[in-house]
C-alpha cells in the first residue's frame, strides 16, 4: 500500500471516529419486587433466559427520544457478525 492510500485509509477512519455519536439504549419493563435491586436481578433473569427485546427507547445526545423496533431476523443476523473488525469500530 502507497504512502498515499495509507494516508487516505487513516484519514477516513479519523472520520469516522469523529461522525460516531453516542446513545443511550433503554428497554423498558414493569417488575413487581420488593426492592430495586430484585427488581434488576428479575429483568436479569428475563433477559438470560427469554428471547431478546426487540423494542428500545434509543435517545441521543440532544437528548431526542425514539422508539425503535428491530426487525428479529434481521437484527439476529447483525448479531452474528464480528462488527469489531469494522476500522469505523476502532
Amino acid at each position: 500500500m502507497s504512502d498515499w492510500a495509507i494516508y487516505a485509509y487513516a484519514c477516513t477512519t479519523i472520520e469516522r471516529l469523529e461522525a460516531m455519536h453516542k446513545f443511550t439504549v433503554t428497554i423498558t419493563r414493569e417488575i413487581e419486587a420488593d426492592t430495586a435491586e430484585e427488581a434488576a436481578l428479575l429483568l436479569y433473569q428475563e433477559l438470560s433466559r427469554g428471547p431478546v427485546p426487540d423494542r428500545y427507547a434509543v435517545t441521543d445526545e440532544t437528548n431526542a427520544t425514539k422508539e425503535v423496533k428491530l426487525d428479529r431476523e434481521k437484527a439476529d443476523e447483525f448479531a452474528s457478525i464480528d462488527h469489531t473488525a469494522d476500522p469505523g469500530n476502532w
